[in-house]
Formats: structure tokens, sequence, C-alpha cells
């Protein structure tokens, strides 16, 4: 806009010429209303009737309407109206102090605008003997912080603290990235597995393996739940005898009629480093030998001294009371008992030492599967109490499992169908097929 007193160029939203003070509202206003001139004689009344006077003490401006933050500035000198009109045509300040209307609305917001206007000076310049006052203008707020890109660069900078230390745990954790080789081959968690292949196990031989409770209780409870009795082991695994990598079936801890059982005698024969007991036990395990048994247990002194030996050891439920083979003792009330848990750890103590490898009868000949790739080794119990015993290794590579299944009024029939199914669910636990 462009003042009409001085000819200075203005902003269009400046309402007082920056050069000569003028009100450049009332310039545009004069030039776009159409004229309204009083008559001559009104026009001499007025000028008659209203006198200028200044103070000669007082020649700064009138003070503009400012922030707490704009320095202060002087007032204007006040007007006196004499006129004979009364006051009709004046305006008086918030001070008192009287003043022209321009200077009443000087700092008012102007219509139509959306941000209000800092409070200006009435412009004195349309009145003689006045001075321009500082012209205060609003700082760009887009520039006013200079604390706007440190607070960026802090806010990236966190973000990719908190990414890196967020793939830092997730790394930790093994969320992604390398991973050990067994892990791949590790089953899924369940609650009826017990702990996978990734355990830690005091022996070279084996690799621990978790079973599948559900689907061998399954087996076994379809045949019988009180005269079937079925436990595996891992063999060579310390963690078996606190119950880890470990299967029992419901009767696993009772005892039953142990035909078939020399595993005990051969044990005790060799930890006592007795040469003829155990020359008399190998012939004994090799051949499923009754007498060569009897002759073992002779050499350790009696069928007492196996049965407290066997105690120490921790074999709770096994005892013997009669020789190997005996109908007769059998049938008048002297029996030798054990339980498949007992059975199964004496299995993995006799696989530590090599002595499965003398076990060697031939499971299929009853009619039990045996699942491909995987080498098993056995004796058979039978003939006594009409019970059905089979004593089991079943091992691929560096992997072992015992199995010890020991039955009451089976069958040979029921007992191999049963132990077919539990050697294909253990040879899947140890994905061995």
């Amino acid at each position: 806009m462009i003042c009409a007193k001085c000819g200075k160029h203005n902003d269009e939203d400046t309402r007082f010429c920056i050069e000569c003070g003028a009100n450049l509202v009332e310039q545009q206003q004069a030039v776009t209303a159409p004229a309204q001139l009083p008559d001559t004689n009104t026009r001499q009344a007025r000028l008659e009737d209203f006198e200028i006077t200044q103070d000669a003490s007082s020649t700064a401006p009138l003070s503009p309407i400012s922030g707490p933050n704009d320095p202060a500035v002087p007032t204007a000198p006040s007007f006196k109206p004499t006129s004979r009109l009364g006051q009709g045509n004046q305006r008086t300040t918030d001070a008192g102090v009287h003043a022209p209307a321009s200077a009443y609305y000087a700092g008012r917001q102007v219509p139509g605008q959306n941000n209000p206007l800092r409070a200006q000076p009435a412009m004195a310049n349309n009145y003689p003997g006045t001075q321009m006052p500082p012209i205060s203008r609003t700082p760009n707020s887009t520039t006013k912080d200079g604390k706007t890109p440190y607070i960026i660069i802090a806010a990236i900078a966190g973000a990719a603290f908190l990414l890196c230390l967020a793939a830092f745990i997730t790394y930790s954790m093994g969320l992604w990235g390398a991973r050990s080789p067994s892990s791949s081959n590790a089953p899924s968690a369940s609650s009826s597995v017990t702990p996978s292949s990734t355990s830690p196990s005091s022996s070279a031989s084996h690799t621990a393996i978790g079973f599948d409770t559900n689907g061998l209780n399954a087996i076994v409870n379809g045949v019988s739940t009180t005269d079937v009795a079925v436990a595996a082991t891992v063999d060579g695994n310390t963690a078996a005898s606190a119950g880890e990598n470990t299967y029992s079936s419901q009767q696993a801890d009772k005892q039953f009629v142990a035909a078939g059982l020399y595993l005990p005698i051969y044990l005790q024969a060799r930890a006592q480093n007795n040469a003829s007991a155990l020359t008399s036990a190998t012939a004994m395990m090799q051949n499923m030998d009754n007498s060569a048994g009897n002759d073992a247990i002779a050499a350790l002194g009696g069928l007492d001294a196996v049965s407290q030996w066997s105690a120490q050891q921790g074999y709770a439920q096994t005892s013997f009371a009669r020789d190997l083979g005996d109908v007769q003792a059998s049938a008048a009330g002297y029996e030798n008992r054990s339980s498949a848990s007992d059975a199964s750890r004496m299995l993995s103590a006799a696989q530590n030492e090599g002595a499965t490898e003398l076990m060697n009868y031939d499971l299929a000949s009853d009619g039990v599967s045996i699942p491909a790739g995987v080498s098993v080794n056995a004796h058979r119990g039978m003939g006594i109490q009409n019970t059905y015993n089979y004593f089991i290794t079943m091992s691929k590579g560096s992997t072992s499992i015992s199995l010890a299944v020991m039955t009451q009024s089976q069958g040979k029939e029921r007992t191999a169908q049963m132990t077919s199914a539990l050697l294909s669910s253990m040879a899947n636990s140890f994905d061995m097929k």
C-alpha cells in the first residue's frame, strides 16, 4: 500500500506509514468511500471551534499498546478540544487523556485478519509537531526457537538407540541370527514331552530325547491299566535317575515276577570283580542260561546277597527268593520279583558298560516289529506265573534307550503287539526313522 502523503510503499497489512506515520487505513477509506463533505457553514464552524494545543514540555509520540517484552515508547501529546459543540466528537483513552479517534483505535485488531496485529502507535504525523514512534514487529515463529534442530537430532538418536537395544535382546534370546546345530532337530515343547535333545548330558555316547508320554500311555492303557508295566530310560543320561528323560507307565513301580531278568546278577558280579561269578554270569547273559545264572548266584553268596546288593544300588523293588527257573519254588510262594522301573535302570547301567551286547534274543521270532534302521538287544522271560516280559535296548548311532516291559496274564501275542507299538513310538522320539 502506498502512502498518499509521502509516497512510501508499505506492506498491505500496515495501518500507518512507516515513513511519515500517516493513517493508511483512513487514506484507503477516503479513496474507496464516497465523499460526504459537510456544507460550507459547518466546515467553517468546525475550523473555528477546534484548536489544537500542544504541551510545549512534551513532544514525544503516543505510547503504543505493546507486549511485556517490547521497549517502552514515550507518550503522545494530548489534544484538548475547545469545541462549543461539547465532547461528542472526541475519544477518551484508558488513562483519561483525551485523544483523537485515530489514537483511540491504535492497536485494535483489523477486521478480516486471521491474526491480531500488535499494537501500533497513533501516527502523529496526522497532527503537526509529532514524531513517528518505532515500529514493533512480531518475530518469525519459525526461527524464534533455535533449539528445534537439536530436538529433532536427539529424537532420531534416541530411536536408533532403542532399535539397537531391541535387536541385541532378541539376538540374545535366539530369536534370530546364528543358532546351535541341534536346535533345528529339537522337538517342539509340550506339556507331555520331557526336555529335548538340547539338554546337557554327562555321557557322549547318547543323545537326550523326549518321549511322547500321552502316546505311550494310550498304548499301555489300551492293553491293561493293572497287569502291564512299562518303563524306558535314556541310556547314559545321569539325569534319568532324577526322573528326567524317562517314561513310566501307571504300574511301572509295581512288583511283577522277574522272569528273564538276569541283569542284577551280572551287574553285581562285574561290580565286585568276582571272576568266577562273572564267567557264569556272562554265559547266562549270552544264552539266557538259568543253570549258569544259578552258578553265578552261588558264587556271589546266594540269593540274599543278590537281593541285598540290589537294594544297595537303589533297586528297591528287586528281590530274589528262588533259583532261576525253579517252578516248584515259585508255586510254593518263593518268587523273584522286580519292577519295570528297576529293570529299565539296570538296562541303562548295562548299556553304559557295553554288557547289552551279550543280549541276543530274536524279538522278531515272537512277532515283534523292529523299526527300520535301528538295532536291538533283548532278553525274554516267560513260563512262571503266566508272565511274559521283554528287556530291550534300542539304538541308532550314539542314541539309545532301555525299555522294560513286564506283564501278567497277557500272553505272547498281546505282549508282542504292544511292544511293537512302543518301539515305533520311541523310534519317532529318537528321530530314528
